[in-house]
């Protein structure tokens, strides 16, 4: 009788280390395929992925579309700078607007960026080294400093306008939900400054 079970107990055994050799085959099999079938277009971007979407882009034609939209006709505008290129200190607009006390003005900075399309991770824009120099010389200027994004379209007709006050480094890389946040309602209008709210507004 104790032979008969002892048998019994090792085919049990047996059974059950087969059993769980076969599951550890299967799981190991699934995920394999798993992985095999996650294309390769669905990893995450880098920032240096992100980065290199933003290389080699002219933006003179959406700075100057930016320009036309702040209507430097009206006597309270002026535009004091207007900087371009590689390798620039400021962002790419420096303005100065008066209000009806002649003894006070404001001043505001604007870097403009077009892009055609953007990663799905977001809006790579600058460098830390060219925010720090782009804050650095608002600072110095006594100016606010704001992103005009334009995605989309053409360079001199965007599809769509993204205007982003910019204080902090972080603001560098601006995901698909932060701009969400500060897109205009149309591309028409005219650009201007909201001194109590301290908002650049395209009305």
């Amino acid at each position: 009788m104790n032979k008969f079970r002892n048998i019994l107990l090792d085919l049990v055994i047996a059974l059950a280390v087969a059993g769980f050799a076969y599951f550890l085959s299967y799981c190991f099999r699934s995920c394999t395929q798993n992985d095999a079938d996650v294309p390769k277009t669905a990893k995450l971007e880098t920032v240096s992925e992100i980065s290199e979407l933003s290389e080699g882009i002219d933006n003179s034609a959406f700075e100057n579309w930016v320009v036309k939209k702040f209507d430097f006709e009206r006597p309270n505008l002026s535009l004091l700078e207007h900087n371009a290129g590689e390798g620039k200190d400021a962002a790419s607009l420096l303005i100065e607007m008066d209000t009806d006390n002649e003894s006070i003005s404001y001043m505001i900075a604007v870097e403009c960026i077009w892009r055609k399309e953007i990663s799905s991770k977001g809006l790579y824009w600058a460098t830390e080294a060219t925010l720090k120099r782009y804050m650095n010389s608002a600072d110095e200027d006594d100016a606010k400093l704001f992103l005009i994004f334009g995605l989309g379209g053409s360079p001199d007709a965007p599809k769509s306008v993204y205007i982003v006050p910019i204080r902090f480094l972080q603001e560098r890389v601006l995901s698909p939900s932060d701009l969400a946040n500060y897109e205009c309602e149309s591309t028409h209008g005219i650009l201007d400054y909201e001194v109590p709210a301290h908002k650049l507004v395209l009305h």
